[in-house]
């Protein structure tokens, strides 16, 4: 064997475990992933969670092809020692 021979049995070693792992990578590996985001909420008062209206938006960044049958929304009045709270 020649040093062209050993080159080219050290790179052909070399990109088949990078394909191997692409091919799982791109093929073979199933991923739900789904990411939710409110854009805007509307309410008929300011201060009020009566009859709020939500515009959001999902998008699925996963592999696999989602479903969503129910979307349920939990609403808490901040406190007033709340960080977050605007004043």
């Amino acid at each position: 064997m020649d040093n062209g021979d050993i080159a080219a049995t050290i790179l052909a070693s070399l990109a088949l475990p990078v394909s191997i792992a692409t091919l799982y990578l791109t093929f073979l590996r199933k991923r739900s992933s789904l990411i939710g985001c409110i854009a805007a909420v509307s309410t008929p008062e300011p201060g009020s969670l009566d009859d709020c209206m939500f515009d959001f938006a999902l998008s699925n960044t996963g592999t696999l092809e989602l479903l969503i049958r129910e979307v349920s929304l939990d609403i808490e009045r901040p406190s007033l020692n709340s960080r977050d709270f605007d004043a």
